[in-house]
């Protein structure tokens, strides 16, 4: 039975080995454009390591506890609630948990809706939700001078998992009411009661 969790390491990291050999070397003559667009994809294979690695890692440890006698993790979930007015438009939303990215959208309509923004298990112990979102001005009338506006709102939140149950954290984007409209946009992250 010892076996069992090296098994389990070496099957869950062989998509990490497959995703790190497609890599080749990029040629010394490249336009700027060409090597931006390979740059961004490097990066988004990158996170995609990352994540199947955190992925990995809990599954390794919940694997273990379970073999182990030893506590289970928690199972968390992170939604989002976009509580702005019609003068803001979300445009892009990026979560991570632990450094490790959970959730990326763009959509520069403006279309992100509320969402589950991830369900999953987590070790037991601290952990940090990270949200950066951008928004965009929408005003209409005489409030048009908020089209030309950007936000870039940014928040952690530190949290602690229980050896079994669930944590809910809830990200609110909201507004201030007492400042003028440009200052208005901000995030702040909750926990919930976890059914």
């Amino acid at each position: 039975m010892r076996a069992l969790p090296w098994l389990v390491l070496v099957a869950c990291l062989a998509p990490v080995a497959q995703v790190a050999a497609q890599d080749g070397a990029a040629p010394e003559s490249m336009s700027a454009g060409t090597r931006d667009v390979r740059l961004r994809d490097l990066d988004q294979r990158v996170d995609r390591v990352r994540y199947e690695a955190w992925r990995s890692r809990v599954a390794l440890q919940l694997l273990s506890e379970q073999y182990m006698d030893e506590p289970l993790g928690a199972v968390a979930t992170v939604r989002q609630r976009n509580e702005l007015g019609p003068f803001y438009r979300l445009i892009d939303a990026r979560y991570a948990l632990d450094g490790v990215p959970i959730f990326a959208q763009r959509d520069l309509d403006g279309d992100i809706p509320d969402t589950t923004i991830y369900t999953g298990a987590v070790a037991t112990g601290a952990h940090t939700l990270t949200v950066s979102l951008r928004l965009t001005g929408d005003g209409q009338g005489i409030f048009s001078y908020l089209d030309g506006y950007r936000w870039q709102l940014q928040s952690s939140h530190s949290f602690v998992t229980p050896s079994r149950g669930n944590v809910a954290l809830d990200v609110v984007l909201h507004e201030r009411p007492d400042l003028a409209f440009v200052d208005r946009p901000t995030v702040r992250i909750l926990d919930r009661p976890a059914r």
